[in-house]
């Protein structure tokens, strides 16, 4: 989807330059702030930011009085910034052409969607040396250490590399806030069906449980003395998503419930497990041929949404070391080091399921049980998909032979994601034949449209809904004939008869996130990087927070919104909920590399995914069996091709 398209003509508004006077002269604009020999700033003789970013709606009202904001302080130094606002549509094409040329911004907006794209063509100046600067008024050393890593992270890149670790990774871009997902509920619809609703964090439960008398289990929905109860502050499994999606939907069909359940990012399900669409492997042991090894910047990615190995969560207090890499507690291995693992080693983990599990368990939740549809996954009716999860460090021995078999399997030339029976030898099987049943809960895509996800639930058609938080601001406004909250993603989880967890995965949810970068052409860079600053840290995310649309960068600042929210009396009354989901967001596939070539360019998975398996017109396996899917491996494999 993101490809650097042909460049095309732009008109674009070239900025006025802004005569100021001071001292009775008649000022130039375009000057670099200085410093004195304390390191103070010292007023300019005239210095206008040029910040061009996208918004629509309310944001350019938002934007303009950030902007007015940073001007206001910083007017006695003769510095101002002046904003031009973009609709988001055609944003993209009209800066690649800008930033190629020699007249621009200073300072712009980037989706983290094409970040990485303009980073590695070297539109973005690298921040770290003003991050790290000697003059405290453009120091954010101690900023960056307080953000949400799960924000800010994501915004450190190696180009070359691809990779947001090592010696060639900088800051490119600082977040302009963030906003993890979190599952939006109807309470009026919780109501109905006989759910009572407690608000108690885990850690909490016993000291709660002692005050109140109580005996509620450290899980988030459950039945007691024949009455249901949801807990909002712990993570709903698998089964229990659907099972409270499957209640709401029956108890409230004649108020206009149609679906339980609403989510259109597989992201959570296999960040859960430690999944993922793609996975890294170096060169040193990915399966390559003695040519191939140095083909590559030290590895390649490879497709795995598909993958049928198990995963493994670290549950040793000491940690564990693998394929020279240590892992923390609950930390999980990675996609290449589990194939390193032994007995011994994997005795200390939990076994979680494969990120082809987590997949197949999403499709299910749109799957239909009975009806003509009933077996548009899998010839067998009401059956999203079967097949066998595989031990990785058994697969061929493990180590590299076992991830070169792994490649074979998952790369499905031969059918082989649909024949792990014969393929795979008895002790090479995690257990028995998995299958996953359809569980109708959710709409297919066709049923709704990206702006309209957040309808559905406000109009009381859907009683759950992920999304991210951005959309509280509408909800507070349009959520009118319902009382709403929200609680946190599903996690990956497994209990014994008495509701005690056995097993149980990482906590994962997305964000989508847009960031402030300076244009490496700039000739004002310091002054640039003020405004970064300013509109990232304290007083300009404050400023955007009042609007209820993102969470602020600081987790101090953070927490102090969500105070003040409270203190209003504003919904969502769970709001916590988003702080807690911030520690560990990441980003979804589309930042994972420098494009979105390889996800929905011509003749790419996700299309093809998205508009016929979802929508009930192609089966798993011909999916899985289409140029469509195995042509990915190919297309992953050029991002880190030397």
């Amino acid at each position: 989807m993101r490809q650097m398209k042909k460049k095309i003509a732009s008109l674009l508004p070239l900025l006025a330059v802004v005569a100021l006077a001071s001292c009775g002269k008649v000022v130039k604009s375009g000057e670099d702030i200085m410093f004195d020999e304390n390191g103070n700033l010292i007023p300019s003789s005239g210095t206008t930011i040029k910040v061009w970013g996208t918004c629509d709606g309310d944001e350019k009202v938002r934007l303009t009085s950030l902007v007015a904001s940073f001007n206001e302080k910083y007017k006695d130094y003769n510095i101002k910034a002046q904003f031009t606002d973009y609709a988001s549509s055609g944003y993209e094409d009209m800066m690649v052409t800008t930033l190629n040329s020699k007249t621009g911004p200073d300072v712009f907006t980037s989706g983290d969607e094409y970040f990485k794209e303009w980073a590695t063509y070297g539109f973005s100046e690298n921040l770290d040396p003003y991050i790290n600067s000697p003059y405290k008024e453009l120091n954010m050393a101690e900023d960056i250490k307080q953000m949400y890593q799960g924000a800010v992270g994501r915004y450190h890149y190696d180009p070359k590399t691809t990779r947001t670790d090592g010696d060639g990774a900088h800051y490119y871009g600082l977040p302009k806030g963030s906003g993890s997902t979190v599952i939006y509920y109807n309470k009026t619809y919780m109501k109905n069906a006989g759910i009572t609703e407690i608000s108690v964090y885990e850690k909490d439960l016993d000291s709660f449980n002692a005050e109140h008398g109580t005996s509620y289990p450290a899980r988030a929905f459950f039945s007691l003395n024949n009455k249901y109860y949801f807990n909002n502050k712990i993570e709903m499994n698998w089964e229990d998503c659907v099972a409270v999606a499957t209640r709401l939907k029956k108890a409230n069909a004649t108020k206009g419930c149609q679906y339980g359940f609403l989510t259109s990012w597989w992201f959570n399900y296999g960040f859960s497990v430690g999944g993922s669409c793609i996975g890294y492997l170096t060169s040193e042991n990915g399966g390559l041929s003695a040519e191939e090894v140095n083909n590559y910047y030290g590895g390649y990615y490879t497709f795995t949404l598909a993958d049928s190995t198990v995963n493994y969560r670290v549950k040793d207090d000491a940690g564990i070391t693998v394929n020279g890499n240590h892992y923390e507690n609950n930390s999980m291995i990675s996609y290449e080091d589990k194939f390193f693992l032994t007995d011994a080693l994997a005795d200390k983990c939990d076994i979680l399921p494969s990120q082809r599990q987590a997949f197949t368990e999403y499709l299910s939740l749109g799957g239909y049980k009975d009806g003509a549809e009933a077996t548009s996954f899998y010839n067998e009716k009401g059956i999203t998909d079967k097949f066998y999860e595989i031990i990785p460090y058994k697969l061929d021995g493990g180590g590299k032979k076992g991830i070169a078999k792994n490649n074979t399997i998952v790369k499905n030339k031969n059918n082989e994601l649909g024949n792990l029976n014969t393929i795979l030898a008895a002790d090479e099987k995690a257990g028995d034949q998995i299958v996953i049943e359809n569980k109708e809960v959710s709409p297919n895509p066709s049923s709704f449209t990206t702006d309209g996800r957040v309808g559905t639930f406000a109009n009381g058609q859907t009683a759950m809904l992920v999304e991210v938080r951005a959309s509280v601001a509408a909800l507070r406004t349009s959520m009118t004939d319902y009382e709403w909250d929200v609680a946190p993603m599903l996690v990956y989880r497994e209990y014994d008869e008495n509701n005690n967890t056995i097993r149980r995965g990482v906590p994962g949810a997305h964000s989508g996130s847009v960031c402030w970068s300076v244009w490496s052409k700039s000739t004002i860079k310091n002054a640039a990087y003020l405004f970064v600053k300013y509109v990232t840290c304290d007083e300009g995310q404050e400023h955007l927070a009042e609007a209820g649309t993102i969470i602020p960068n600081k987790k101090d600042v953070a927490k102090k919104q969500v105070e003040k929210d409270l203190e209003k009396g504003l919904s969502p009354a769970n709001i916590g909920i988003f702080l807690d989901g911030a520690e560990y967001q990441t980003p979804g596939d589309w930042w994972f590399l420098r494009d979105n070539d390889w996800i929905d360019g011509s003749g790419c998975w996700a299309p093809r995914l998205n508009n016929y398996v979802r929508n009930y017109k192609l089966s798993l396996n011909d999916f899985y069996a289409s140029n469509d899917y195995k042509n990915t491996f190919n297309l992953l494999t050029k991002y880190t091709e030397k």
